[in-house]
C-alpha cells in the first residue's frame, strides 16, 4: 500500500493552507492538488455509476482529463513547480484512495483501511524522513541490492523495499596468496567471523610440509623420468635394454629395425601408405550394396577394402579430414612413413607428413603400382594437416553445388601434396590410405555370440594364437559356420578384431 505519497499529498495541502504570497511555486501544486480532487470525484462518480448500473467502472475519461491537466500545469510552470514527472505516482495514491472508499461503502472486502490512512496524517510532519510506520514506506534507507543479504528485505531510498542479492563467499578477491573477504555494508550488524574454504583445500593437494590456512601438505610429486635405467619411465617410449628380442613386425609395424634413441624415443619401425586404385565421388558411400554411410567411415571402409583385396592385413585409415576430425589425427606417432614397396621414405615423422616435408611422393597404389600420373586425391585437408571447410558435406555429398578439396598422388610438398585442388563433388578421385599398428585386437564375442561393429573390419576367431580370418562389414557371428573352420577343436574360442 503506498502510502507514503498520500501522506505526502496530505501534508502539502496542510502546508498550502499557511501560504501567505501565491508564488508560482504555489500556484502549480494547488493546481496538482485541483487536478487531484477531479481526478478522485470522477473517479468515485464512476464507481457510483457502477455500482447503479452493475456494469463495470470506466475511468478512461479520467485518466485523460487528469493527465491533460497535470501536463498543461508543468508546462506552464516549468521548474517552478515543487514536484515534476509525478503523474503516475498521484495516479497511483488517488486510486488506492478511491478504491479504499469503495470498497468501504460498498461492504467489499477491503485490502486498506481509512484509519490507516487517517493514523498516516496524524503522523505527518513536514520532514518525511521522521516516518515511523512501515519500513516499506520509508524513504530515508541509503541500501542498494548488493548491500543485502540475499532473500532478505531492507529499506531503500526508493521508498520501497531493497531485495538483496549478496551472497556469502560471493566477494572473495585479491592475488593468489593474499586472498581478502569484504563484507558490504548492510551485510552484518556487528562482529561477525566470515569463513573461506575450498573443496580444493585439502592435503594431497598441498606440497608435502607446507601448511595453508592450517591444512598442512601431503603430495609428494613423483620423480621425473630418467633415461637410461632400464626402465620405461612416464613420457618415454623405450630405454635401456627394452628392446632386446624386439622386432617391428611384432610390435604391429610393417617392417623397419626398432632401437631406442639417447632421449628414449623408439625409432626405425616404419608403416606405409599407397593411393587407392579407384575413384569416388564425394559422397564416399560406394563400399558395398547398399551404399556405406560416407564420411570418416566410409573413407576407413574404402581404405580397407582395397588393402584387404591386395593381401594387406592390418589396420588401415583414410588420409583424410571433416568438420570434426583433422587427417593428420589418423597418423600413427613414432614411426617412418614409405610406400607400399617398403623402401622409398615419404616422411620420417607424422608432423613432417602432416606438414607436407615430403622426401617423396605417395605414388603407387595398393598393388603396388604406380598412380602418380597427375591422379587427383581428395583430403578434405589444409596444407598443416588440419581440416578444410570445402569437403563434400563431410563426405556426404556428391553434387555438383558443393565443392571438395585435396592434392596429387604425385605430389611431394606441403600444398600438392594435399591441398592444390578445389572441384565439385560430383567428380570422381582417388583417397590416401595409411597403414596404423596392427598388434592391437579388440575383443568383440565369445564363441556362439555376436561380434557387432562399425563399418568394415578385420576380425579374427580363436585361441591361444590359433586363428582363422575374414572381413565383414557391421559385424558377424562368431562361431565355426561363419569362419568355416575351427581352428583349435575342443576348446571355447572367441573373437577380435582390428
Amino acid at each position: 500500500m503506498k502510502i507514503r505519497y498520500t501522506v505526502a499529498a496530505v501534508c502539502l495541502l496542510l502546508l498550502a493552507g499557511t501560504a501567505t504570497a501565491a508564488t508560482d511555486a504555489q500556484k502549480c501544486a494547488a493546481a496538482k492538488l485541483k487536478a487531484a480532487g477531479k481526478y478522485a470525484a470522477c473517479r468515485l462518480g464512476a464507481d457510483a455509476k457502477a455500482e447503479s448500473s452493475g456494469l463495470a467502472a470506466d475511468y478512461s475519461k479520467c485518466d485523460a482529463a487528469r493527465q491533460a491537466s497535470w501536463t498543461k500545469t508543468e508546462a506552464k510552470y516549468g521548474s517552478a513547480c515543487p514536484t515534476s514527472g509525478d503523474d503516475a505516482t498521484v495516479q497511483g495514491d488517488v486510486t488506492e484512495l478511491s478504491e479504499c472508499l469503495d470498497s468501504s461503502l460498498t461492504g467489499t472486502p477491503q485490502t486498506c483501511s481509512l484509519q490507516d490512512l487517517a493514523s498516516g496524517v496524524a503522523e505527518c510532519t513536514d520532514d518525511l524522513d521522521t516516518c515511523t510506520s512501515d519500513l516499506d514506506t520509508c524513504g530515508a534507507g541509503t541500501a542498494s541490492a548488493a548491500d543485502v543479504r540475499s532473500g532478505k528485505t531492507f529499506s531503500s531510498a526508493a521508498g520501497v523495499g531493497a531485495t538483496g542479492t549478496a551472497a556469502e563467499g560471493a566477494d572473495v578477491v585479491g592475488p593468489d596468496g593474499a586472498r581478502s573477504v569484504t563484507v558490504p555494508a548492510g551485510f552484518y550488524d556487528g562482529d561477525e567471523t566470515v569463513t573461506v574454504q575450498d573443496a580444493d583445500l585439502v592435503a594431497s593437494n598441498i606440497l608435502s610440509g607446507v601448511t595453508i590456512l592450517g591444512t598442512t601438505g601431503t603430495y609428494v610429486p613423483p620423480a621425473p623420468p630418467t633415461c637410461g635405467n632400464g626402465t620405461v619411465d612416464p613420457d618415454e617410449d623405450c630405454d635401456l635394454g627394452t628392446l632386446i628380442g624386439v622386432t617391428c613386425e611384432n610390435m604391429g609395424y610393417a617392417g623397419g629395425n626398432v632401437s631406442c634413441t639417447s632421449a628414449c624415443r623408439r625409432t626405425g619401425c616404419y608403416v606405409r601408405m599407397f593411393v587407392t586404385s579407384e575413384d569416388y565421388d564425394g559422397s564416399l558411400s560406394q563400399v558395398a550394396s547398399p551404399p556405406g554411410p560416407g564420411g570418416i567411415q566410409g573413407a576407413d571402409d574404402i581404405c580397407r577394402m582395397h588393402a584387404y583385396a591386395a593381401g594387406h592385413s592390418g589396420v588401415w585409415r583414410a588420409y583424410i579430414s571433416t568438420s570434426a576430425f583433422d587427417a593428420r589425427d589418423s597418423l600413427e606417432d613414432g614411426v617412418e612413413y614409405r610406400r607400399m614397396d617398403g623402401t622409398t621414405l615419404i616422411a620420417e615423422n607424422r608432423e613432417n607428413l602432416a606438414a607436407g616435408l615430403l622426401h617423396d611422393s605417395v605414388g603407387l597404389d595398393e598393388f603396388g603400382d604406380d598412380e602418380s600420373a597427375f591422379d587427383y586425391v581428395w583430403t578434405g585437408t589444409k596444407p598443416d594437416g588440419t581440416a578444410d571447410a570445402r569437403n563434400c558435406n563431410d563426405w556426404t555429398d556428391s553434387s555438383e553445388e558443393v565443392t571438395g578439396v585435396g592434392g596429387m598422388a604425385h605430389g611431394s610438398s606441403s600444398v600438392t601434396w594435399s591441398s592444390v585442388f578445389e572441384h565439385d563433388c560430383e567428380d570422381r578421385h582417388a583417397l590416401y590410405c595409411v597403414e596404423g599398428n596392427s598388434a592391437t585386437w579388440t575383443p568383440c564375442a565369445n564363441e556362439g555370440e555376436t561380434c557387432a561393429f562399425d563399418g568394415l573390419k578385420r576380425v579374427r576367431f580363436g585361441i591361444l594364437g590359433h586363428y582363422v580370418y575374414l572381413t565383414a562389414t557391421g559385424g558377424v557371428t562368431c562361431d565355426v559356420a561363419t569362419f568355416g573352420d575351427d581352428p583349435v577343436e575342443g576348446i571355447p574360442k572367441q573373437c577380435e578384431y582390428q
